[in-house]
């Protein structure tokens, strides 16, 4: 499958960080479905999303951010004949975990993974997007419940019976005459004999495989509904009890890079196990998060060496700035003492020019003039040609040039000749002027440099730059961080820059222009904190956060995303803030700006945790949590920019659309896209009509202010013919009201929908 560089990175969805190596478990899992999908085609077997993979295509369009597993179901008749072509159609390399075939495996529920170990071969990375966990998809088989509760309830009593029997002799607790008597019990129940001699594995095994037979043994005749028997049915749970016409068809829907088939009625569905299933809910879901992360420290143990990651050490506290000696505050400062004394020099050896001495007089000269064009050229790479210092510097190098010229043809032996001493006085006057444009211009001046590494994230720092640039004494740079993709091996790869990405009122300096030694910044600012520990990306080596350390009195990290509050309770979070906070951006910033006063205690828990309590004092003084700091922003939100009059002016709509959309005057309504699913026919039936009549009046009635564009799915029609004549009659009837008397826009096409949601304000 086919994923772009950055998909892999590290992404705040909902308000919850999901770190890339969650990003390639998702991505591995998908591979693994992939094929699962292509079998079920090839061969037409039915499968649907489920769980938390069917709420995520439905809420979220992929994964529930703070989910990291992939869950389908099948009807038991198809999940056998899936399982009859899978040993044959499955890859090389692929397993299928199921209690049968694998020890230790008591579970109904089948997975099917990419491979059964753990897996750093290269062919393997390529294929799995560097993600060397095992890992696969669960499929939950689906069985049907008797519409004979009494027939029902003696299944449900005797699959638990057997289940009783069968894990209790495997764990210990049942022995001896007690075992022979519930396995004598069994065989009278099923009519079958089993065998003594097997091993305990075998033997479950078989007792399991007469559950199986037991929730499988009802038809669709015979039932209206389908369950998962295990743990759902035969704990007598009737709320998740399905009716079996939700599974009677099937909408594709998308689901990160792909589509995935979820039943028909999924709305019902949902609404049934979760109520009100668009409200966000961060549980923590039914098993350990990350899911890989048991598998990481076996891993961890078996090995002789630790694997990569960044390690905290105390001399990174300490770790301080290079020497100065570069900078060109202290190039300026000699040359203010230097040039002062030169001047003093040059007028020392006027007296022995009547000798006739001017050799060491000239080349004096010489070297003033040269020193004078150096540091000129040091301030013009730093501040510009403009600066009254480098004019001022032209002029005082043009004055020392006359004077060479004048001692060197003679004029200077000319009895009463006093023009030489005048311009030595002119230069010592000049020396005096450059020296106070150096205070005004670079001694008494600071500079800030601000380093975003993604165009998208500017808004982090926005404030901040903003505040700084009303600071007449600053002098501001933006100088965007060129970063790299990394391979499954950590090569780096397909350089990014996005220099021309930003607003034409944010002044870009290339990073290639700006000496950090010789303009030693004062602060920079930075919003990427993890230098070469992060799994997808890496800034350059020279932006690492130790080397800017160098370069710098303050290093300010603020993070380029926000998240949504939590506590230390909350284990996803918290643990995902390993990947964010115990990061040398963190560690080396002498200043660190969040979001909150909340996420600062958060950040001091996990570094004191990571570091030692004795730097607790350390974490305490560099954080700041602002709770008004609400530049921050991440790819699901949008800073309106007020200056854009009317947004739908670059995006092209239809003629006909235009004259429902504007007023008279050309002012423009409020667009709302009321979009019906074909699943809303199944559920609702005639209390769908219902319904939309009242939605379509309410509207109507606010035309005035609101254009509005009704669209439904490419099923709906089909769907309607399903229910029958009088059904098609009455919507029929409804779509001609809406059309002849609403001024209104309908649409059935798809890229007219996407059209339709680009222009809509609702």
């Amino acid at each position: 499958m086919k994923f772009e560089d950055s998909y892999f990175e590290d992404e705040v969805r909902e308000g919850f960080y999901v770190p890339s190596m969650v990003k390639r478990a998702w991505a591995a899992e998908l591979e693994v479905l992939s094929e699962i999908d292509r079998i079920c085609k090839k061969y037409d077997i039915p499968y649907f999303a489920d769980w938390g993979s069917l709420l995520g295509a439905v809420r979220h369009g992929g994964f529930i951010p703070w989910d990291d597993d992939m869950d389908i179901s099948m009807k038991r008749a198809d999940y056998n004949r899936f399982m009859e072509v899978a040993r044959v159609e499955l890859p090389d390399g692929f397993g299928v975990y199921n209690y049968r075939e694998n020890e230790d495996y008591w579970n109904f529920v089948t997975r099917v993974v990419g491979k059964r170990r753990i897996c750093f071969e290269e062919e393997h990375l390529r294929r799995f997007h560097g993600f060397p966990y095992i890992v696969g998809v669960d499929i939950f088989l689906l069985d049907y419940v008797c519409r004979d509760e009494e027939r029902e309830h003696q299944r449900v009593t005797i699959c638990n019976y057997i289940l009783a029997i069968a894990d209790g002799m495997a764990e210990g607790k049942i022995a001896g005459v007690a075992a022979e008597e519930g396995i004598k019990k069994i065989e009278n129940i099923c009519g079958i004999e089993i065998d003594r001699s097997q091993s305990m594995n075998q033997l479950r095994v078989q007792l399991y495989d007469q559950v199986v037979k037991f929730f499988s043994m009802f038809t669709e005749e015979e039932s209206d509904y389908l369950t998962r028997m295990m743990p759902d049915g035969i704990n007598g749970n009737r709320k998740l009890r399905l009716p079996k016409r939700y599974y009677d068809d099937m909408l594709w829907m998308p689901f990160e890079n792909i589509e995935i088939p979820v039943p028909i009625a999924y709305d019902e569905m949902l609404t049934r196990r979760y109520g009100n299933y668009m409200r966000i809910i961060k549980d923590a879901g039914g098993h350990d998060y990350p899911f890989f992360e048991a598998q990481r420290k076996k891993l961890q143990k078996v090995l002789d060496f630790d694997m990569p990651h960044f390690k905290f050490s105390k001399e990174y506290l300490n770790k301080k700035r290079i020497g100065k000696e570069h900078s060109l505050k202290n190039i300026a400062e000699e040359y203010q003492k230097n040039a002062a004394l030169l001047v003093n020099k040059i007028g020392c050896k006027l007296d022995e020019i009547n000798k006739g001495n001017v050799s060491e007089l000239l080349q004096l000269l010489t070297d003033t003039q040269q020193y004078a064009i150096d540091f000129a050229g040091a301030v013009e790479r730093c501040k510009g040609k403009e600066t009254e210092t480098v004019s001022g510097l032209e002029q005082y190098c043009e004055n020392l040039y006359q004077v060479y010229m004048n001692i060197s043809h003679g004029e200077a032996y000319k009895e009463g000749n006093n023009s030489l001493h005048v311009i030595i006085n002119e230069l010592k006057h000049m020396v005096s002027e450059i020296n106070n444009k150096i205070d005004e211009e670079i001694m008494k001046r600071k500079e800030m440099v601000f380093m975003p590494f993604k165009a998208l994230y500017w808004n982090a720092m926005k404030s901040v730059y903003e505040t700084e640039l009303q600071d007449e004494r600053c002098d501001v740079f933006v100088i965007p961080t060129p970063y790299y993709y990394k391979e499954y091996d950590g090569e780096l790869v397909n350089k990014q820059y996005e220099w021309d990405f930003f607003s034409e009122h944010v002044k870009i300096t290339n990073y290639e222009d700006y000496d950090f030694a010789l303009h030693s910044p004062e602060t920079i600012v930075i919003q990427n904190p993890y230098d070469e520990w992060n799994e997808a990306i890496s800034v350059s080596k020279e932006f690492y956060s130790a080397n800017l350390k160098q370069y710098t009195d303050k290093l300010l990290y603020i993070p380029y995303f926000k998240v949504d509050e939590f506590s230390k309770d909350n284990y996803r979070e918290y643990r995902n803030m390993q990947s964010y906070c115990t990061m040398p951006g963190v560690i080396y910033a002498d200043q660190i700006i969040v979001q909150s006063e909340n996420m600062k205690n958060l950040y001091i828990e996990k570094l004191v945790e990571f570091a030692g309590e004795e730097t607790r004092s350390v974490w305490e003084k560099k954080i700041l949590g602002i709770d008004t700091l609400s530049d921050c922003c991440t790819e699901n939100e949008i800073e309106w920019d007020e200056t854009k009059q009317d947004q739908t002016k670059s995006i092209h709509i239809p003629s006909e659309w235009k004259k429902i959309i504007y007023r008279e005057d050309g002012t423009k309504k409020k667009v709302i896209l009321f979009h019906v699913e074909a699943c809303s026919l199944i559920q609702y039936k005639e209390r769908f009509l219902e319904k939309l009549k009242a939605v379509l009046n309410l509207l109507q009635a606010h035309q005035e202010n609101i254009a509005l564009i009704w669209s439904v799915d490419e099923k709906t029609n089909q769907i309607l013919h399903e229910l029958g004549k009088r059904f098609v009659s009455e919507y029929e009837e409804v779509l001609c009201n809406y059309q002849k008397n609403t001024n209104g826009i309908f649409i059935s096409d798809f890229l007219q929908e996407q059209q339709a949601v680009d222009i809509s304000d609702a």
